[in-house]
């Protein structure tokens, strides 16, 4: 599976955080979440939507949810958001 690290917090990149992301990216509201609350599934979709509400998938250009494993983007200087693995 892959994970994705944003500040100090890893992240699994499953298919529901990427349902999420991409719920986001189609403008769907967060309500849309179609999985039982408090599920495994519902919390991935959460964290999904809301990394990608927080711009949090783009770096230096590059979608991270689609870049090959092991990639590491850095941050460019000045920039406010911490570089993130892609594990």
């Amino acid at each position: 599976m892959t994970k994705i690290t944003i500040g100090d917090t890893i992240y699994d990149v499953d298919r529901f955080y990427r349902e999420g992301a991409m719920a986001h990216r189609q403008r769907r509201s967060w309500s849309s979440n179609p999985y039982r609350h408090g599920s495994h599934r519902y919390d991935q979709f959460s964290r999904g939507y809301e990394n990608e509400e927080s711009g949090e998938h783009f770096r230096d250009g590059q979608d991270i949810l689609t870049i090959r494993r092991g990639k590491v983007v850095p941050n460019l200087m000045g920039q406010t958001k911490p570089a993130i693995r892609v594990a």
